[in-house]
């Protein structure tokens, strides 16, 4: 093989890898972005097992914001059926803090656990 010959393959491969890589670069940002369709569906009710309206829900990245009350992540109300939705979240644990009234949950924060991906996690928290 001429030295003129070799050269030329060494650049054609050059060549070829450089378009690979542009084009699987360009080829990922045409992709659908994917929605994070990770969600946290909340119930509450009372000691008598019926659903709270109206109950303020506080959620927070950490459980010192919760200790501190400050940072809160989302706020919201429960509907008519005691209930409670938010999505697109990180699977990672939160922390809940529900109130109604005199009501609220335990006396400490309810602690999620780390949700899971692409689901919709389902959390019952009774109030007294």
């Amino acid at each position: 093989m001429s030295k003129q010959k070799g050269i030329k393959m060494k650049w054609n491969t050059q060549l070829i890898l450089l378009i690979v890589v542009i084009f699987s670069g360009l080829g990922s940002s045409f992709l659908p972005v994917q929605s994070n369709k990770t969600k946290l569906l909340i119930e509450v009710i009372d000691l008598s097992g019926r659903p709270v309206k109206d109950a303020s829900i506080k959620i927070y990245s950490s459980e010192e914001d919760y200790n501190s009350d400050s940072n809160i992540l989302i706020t919201g109300k429960t509907d008519k059926k005691g209930k409670f939705q938010y999505k697109g979240l990180a699977a990672k644990p939160y922390f809940l803090d529900i109130r109604k009234d005199n009501l609220k949950n335990a006396q400490h924060s309810v602690n999620t656990g780390a949700l899971s991906v692409e689901r919709t996690n389902k959390f019952l928290v009774t109030i007294k």
